[in-house]
């Protein structure tokens, strides 16, 4: 404040660390802190206590790892720091020095991302050049997953590392080696990939022997799951980083891993600790699908009925109590004792503690945690019962509901997404921050397909054009730059 007064004008950017940039609405530049390699850029590599300007005329200004960039009001860039890529020989660059680079975007530890798609490496080699390293996408994408998509090829793309070799972060999408995908199913570090010719594989965290009996931590590569030789035909499976559940060709349920501190209620057999393989449940059959999360689990039988078990903090079970259960118990009836008929169940999403179910018909029930107001009813008390959500009556038809860390996202018939819980993000896509306990449209129209990771969402228009908004610090809304975004924007490489 004290600098902004001096020179009659306003902050206009801070990055605080070991060491701290302030830039100011008149374009001075002034950095206070630890000096290292060259970081305060005022020709020293030695600390200091008070602030001092090193640079005037600067539009924007960008820290990372251990260097900095500026922008100057005519466009120029430059940059000091550790190996800051000036094409100089110095390994540290102490004084602001021009680059070979313009439209810088965003910066990420030695990487600069500019407006004309193009991936810098800041590090100079041996020619002192710069190599652009990016890719496009030249198939059409046919279905979304948490982190990524899969083309019309069967190969999947990813903004996450899981499904790639490397370990690197990535702000862009990349092209994996696994192709002749047909689906992939967790939330977590640990994923199951079906193929187009009905195997499974696990891919990502093996810390619990979820994938299989090794000691490899993680495969980065996919791995054929090891399943029981009578199980000739997988008709659902659900996977966490902890267990996985599969439903055979008999509509026999089966189990493998390890419970999480809740004594078996999710495997709905008490006691239950660790399962090494696949195991046969015996207390339930005639099973359709699985759903399952966390600390609990939900089944739909071949007659179309719901039951559950596992715990219960919330009443995300739906059985009409907040009592941890430990064995299968049907979900029959709605807040208000109406039967509720689930034989045309279109979705069951289970996620946090709070649970979707849409019907064929658009009705939508939600139930279990919504201390958020994420289940969309206009207050923030949590239901052990399925209640209708009348929100939408009178308005087109819902096609889709996600759930996320603490909000629902919606997808109506006529290409509009609503959403409901938190906003801390921008995850409402509507440009704000307010949270709202009953769902609010999102800034997008013509949307046909939409998927939602804890705190983001991505959408599939209907022209095919790839559009993501919310959290975005790990680089997952694939829109090549570190930060959120209050408003649907086009995923970096599917936009260019």
């Amino acid at each position: 404040e004290n600098l902004a007064s001096t020179n009659n004008t306003t902050i206009k950017k801070i990055i605080a660390g070991n060491t701290t940039f302030v830039l100011l609405e008149n374009g001075y530049l002034y950095t206070v802190g630890h000096g290292e390699y060259g970081l305060l850029g005022n020709g020293s590599l030695g600390s200091t206590k008070t602030f001092g300007k090193i640079l005037e005329n600067v539009e924007n200004v960008i820290m990372a790892q251990e260097k900095g960039y500026a922008q100057l009001k005519d466009g120029t860039i430059l940059g000091w720091g550790k190996e800051a890529g000036t094409n100089t020989k110095e390994q540290y660059v102490s004084i602001p020095t021009a680059m070979p680079i313009n439209n810088v975007i965003d910066a990420e530890y030695t990487i600069i991302l500019t407006t004309e798609g193009k991936v810098y490496q800041t590090h100079y080699n041996s020619n002192n050049e710069y190599d652009a390293q990016y890719t496009n996408v030249t198939t059409p994408i046919i279905k979304l997953f948490n982190y990524g998509m899969i083309d019309e090829e069967g190969y999947i793309w990813t903004f996450g590392n899981i499904l790639l070799k490397d370990k690197g972060k990535r702000l862009y999408l990349a092209k994996s080696n696994i192709n002749n995908v047909d689906n992939i199913l967790g939330y977590y570090e640990t994923k199951l990939i079906t193929d187009t010719n009905g195997n499974i594989y696990g891919i990502g965290h093996n810390y619990n022997k979820t994938i299989q009996d090794s000691d490899i931590k993680i495969y980065r590569d996919k791995v054929l799951l090891d399943v029981p030789n009578s199980i000739t035909q997988i008709k659902s499976v659900d996977v966490s980083t902890y267990k996985i559940f599969l439903v055979d060709q008999n509509n026999e349920l089966w189990y493998r891993g390890i419970t999480q501190e809740c004594n078996g209620s999710d495997f709905g057999i008490r006691g239950l600790r660790t399962v090494p393989e696949f195991t046969k449940h015996t207390s339930i059959n005639n099973i359709e699908k699985v759903y399952m999360y966390a600390s609990s689990t939900i089944v739909q039988k071949t007659d179309g009925t719901l039951w559950a078990t596992g715990v219960n903090n919330y009443g995300e079970l739906g059985i009409g109590n907040t009592i941890q259960t430990y064995e299968f118990t049907q979900i029959s009836e709605d807040n208000n004792e109406n039967q509720i008929d689930f034989k045309n169940m279109k979705k069951l999403t289970c996620y946090n503690s709070t649970v979707s179910c849409l019907l064929e018909d658009g009705t939508v029930y939600v139930w279990g945690r919504n201390t958020e107001g994420q289940l969309g009813l206009g207050h923030n008390n949590s239901m052990n019962k399925p209640i209708k959500l009348d929100f939408f009556d009178g308005k087109s038809k819902v096609i889709d509901v996600c759930v996320m860390n603490n909000g629902l996202a919606f997808l109506l018939e006529n290409g509009e997404v609503y959403v409901s819980g938190l906003n801390t993000y921008g995850q409402f896509g509507n440009g704000t921050r307010n949270d709202s306990n009953v769902p609010v449209k999102a800034n997008i129209e013509d949307v046909k397909e939409i998927i939602a990771g804890g705190n983001h969402i991505v959408a599939i228009k209907n022209d095919n054009s790839v559009w993501s908004w919310g959290a975005g610090g790990q680089g997952q809304l694939g829109n090549a730059k570190i930060g959120d975004e209050l408003l649907p924007a086009p995923a970096y490489e599917l936009a260019r």
